[in-house]
């Protein structure tokens, strides 16, 4: 049997709009493309949330919350709270590999106070975690040897430079720390800060060496560590006389030393100008 090319073209045709639902009456067919259904989770155990957080806590930490399964976009939620009242601002960091989340505090937390932490976080099943923790933070160790024992307030004289013992080599060191203690080294408090330099204020300590008794050292404030690199404590010292010494209290906190063999006073303080030395200037003695 012949089949004409006109007979074949017109079968295979009928035969793709039978395939494609169409065909009959001139009609154009619709196709219609099924639903797909994500298919059903039956996983119906909750992530487990572990923090982790150092104890006592750091001012400036970092904790982590990590999680036993990949948890969704949302991340995990992180929420602290100092004395389980206020919201403490902090800044949080998601791994790559979805199941843990870093915080660390805007600013720094305050010493000796308790944070509370929640945390909750859901996987993809939509099963939610949730864990908790109490941050207590860190409380500084106060120096056995500082603050010192001996101090002298601004705008008034403080006489005699009390020699100290020749172990004492270096600001800070044992010999240095016990004559802090015991009072042998003065110190005339100041309002100076260290501009261009630091922003922690500093104070004068005086006392001689060596027979050398005009040794006027600026140390910091807050903690009695050295100013100068060099911390020897024969650094800023001359043979010199000094009698009496003030830092008055409305000026720059510089220590103002009376030298009666030459019957004047000089005033050590911060060089703005340079912001790296200290200067000796000739003042009026008040």
């Amino acid at each position: 049997m012949k089949v004409s090319f006109v007979t074949l073209v017109a079968t295979l045709l009928a035969a793709t709009l039978v395939a494609c639902g169409g065909g009959g009456g001139g009609g154009g067919g619709t196709t219609t493309t099924p639903p797909v259904t994500p298919p059903t989770s039956t996983d119906s155990t909750k992530p487990v949330l572990t923090p982790n957080a150092l104890s006592p806590f750091p001012k400036a930490g970092t904790f982590t919350i990590t999680s036993n399964e990949p948890i969704n976009g949302s991340g995990i939620v992180i929420v602290v709270k100092k004395d389980g009242v206020d919201v403490v601002p902090g800044l949080s960091s998601f791994s790559l590999d979805g199941k843990s989340q870093t915080w660390r505090g805007v600013v720094s937390l305050v010493e000796g106070a308790t944070y509370t932490v929640t945390a909750s976080a859901s996987d993809f099943s939509g099963n939610v975690g949730t864990t908790s923790l109490i941050l207590v933070v860190e409380s500084s160790a106060p120096l056995a040897w500082w603050p010192p024992t001996a101090t002298i307030p601004m705008s008034t004289k403080g006489f005699t430079a009390n020699q100290i013992p020749a172990a004492a080599q270096t600001i800070g060191d044992a010999a240095w720390q016990a004559a802090v203690k015991d009072g042998t080294i003065k110190f005339f408090e100041s309002d100076q800060v260290l501009t261009g330099y630091s922003s922690r204020k500093i104070t004068w300590a005086f006392y001689s060496v060596d027979g050398k008794n005009n040794c006027s050292i600026p140390v910091y404030r807050d903690d009695g560590s050295a100013v100068l690199f060099d911390k020897t404590v024969r650094n800023g010292c001359n043979t010199a006389t000094v009698d009496w010494a003030i830092v008055p209290k409305d000026s720059d906190g510089g220590i103002i030393r009376h030298f009666p063999g030459l019957g004047s006073c000089f005033k050590r303080s911060w060089d703005t100008t340079n912001s790296i030395f200290f200067k000796d200037v000739e003042v009026p003695c008040p």
